[in-house]
């Protein structure tokens, strides 16, 4: 048993799988930048949620062993500036054996970008989640992204890595975490690029 638990982070529109250990916590700890709740994960992790994320995990009524999954987007604001908000979705443990929710996750990225340039045909579509779960569910799409978040990744072909990656576990019957199919697809990504971003 690893002594020190590894923090979870996330990166802007990357969907994160967490399984909750116990249950949501009840009372916040002060922080660097003000309150947080301490959550304990699953595969030796910890969270530690700001009261927006809090309450956005408590509203899917998540308790010790669920699984949800949740992405940190940016918004632009009224006033011009950028707004960090969170989208959490439950999963279920059908869709969890699947692989499929961090797909659907994906989904709403991936459709605001222009399609690639060849589809292939191995890979399933995914249901967007508004065709599965009542707006109240989930965080609204992203909006259409500029040139700046563009520019760095194709999200269509991530999104087929992704999907590559989970049907490769699937298929191979390997037990794997979010970690394990992020990685796997960041990998299929890069190879998909030439070694090139």
């Amino acid at each position: 048993m690893n002594p020190q638990r590894q923090k979870v982070t996330f990166n802007l529109n990357i969907p994160e799988l967490l399984t909750l250990e116990f249950d949501p916590p009840s009372q916040a700890r002060p922080g660097k930048w003000g309150e947080q709740f301490m959550y304990w994960l699953a595969d030796e992790k910890t969270l530690w949620a700001d009261p927006e994320l809090h309450e956005r995990i408590k509203a899917t009524g998540a308790k010790a062993g669920d699984t949800v999954l949740v992405a940190k987007q940016k918004r632009q604001s009224a006033g011009g500036g950028y707004v960090v908000t969170w989208s959490v979705q439950p999963v279920s443990p059908d869709e969890l054996a699947k692989g499929k929710a961090a797909l659907d996750a994906a989904t709403p990225l991936a459709e605001s970008m222009p399609p690639p340039a060849t589809k292939p045909k191995y890979l399933p579509q995914a249901t967007p989640l508004e065709k599965r779960l009542p707006p109240e569910k989930f965080a609204p799409a992203l909006p259409p992204p500029t040139a700046a978040i563009a520019a760095p990744m194709n999200a269509p072909r991530m999104s087929a890595a992704l999907r590559a990656a989970i049907d490769a576990c699937t298929e191979t019957g390997f037990n794997a975490t979010s970690e394990d199919i992020r990685a796997l697809a960041i990998t299929i990504y890069i190879q998909s690029c030439g070694g090139k971003r």
